[in-house]
């Protein structure tokens, strides 16, 4: 899995890199390049504690579980928001001893809602970076930050 994430990465990276540095003939190279990705299927972040990490997920930020897995080396739940496509996070935890820590991600949401959703978060006694505010004087733009009980940066942007 890991080399396949290392892979993956290494891809990701030559691909957007010249898209982002500028790079005129980024969309005919793209072309040729075989299969694009359509839309993010889910996000996997890795937690201490999944019953814990799924309550505070239902009930900080409204995702509903779709599903379980429970094996003899880790569980996980599979989370979605009420969007017609159908966004998943998937809280992974492991079973078995482990010499590293945690792997911390960042997920960022759209919302309608950004001020209630990092309030939700200090209600629970987490860590708040960065309360919803504007982006910048007379933006209507609000962006806030907030890091779950593992560490994950969840950001949430509120536009319009």
């Amino acid at each position: 899995m890991r080399n396949f994430v290392k892979k993956t990465s290494a891809s990701l990276v030559a691909c957007v890199l010249p898209f982002v540095m500028g790079a005129p003939a980024f969309a005919d190279h793209h072309e040729e390049a075989g299969p694009k990705v359509e839309k993010v299927a889910a996000t996997v972040l890795g937690v201490s504690d999944l019953n814990a990490s799924v309550e505070l997920y239902k009930s900080a930020l409204g995702m509903t579980v779709v599903r379980t897995t429970s094996t003899d080396t880790y569980e996980e739940a599979i989370l979605a928001t009420a969007d017609a496509d159908g966004t998943k996070i998937v809280l992974y935890q492991s079973l078995v001893e482990s010499d590293g820590p945690l792997k911390t991600g960042r997920v960022v949401f759209y919302t309608s809602d950004a001020v209630s959703l990092v309030e939700a978060f200090r209600d629970a006694g987490l860590e708040v970076e960065r309360e919803a505010t504007p982006v910048a004087e007379g933006s209507p733009v609000r962006i806030g930050i907030v890091h779950d009980a593992d560490g994950h940066t969840l950001e949430f942007i509120q536009r319009g």
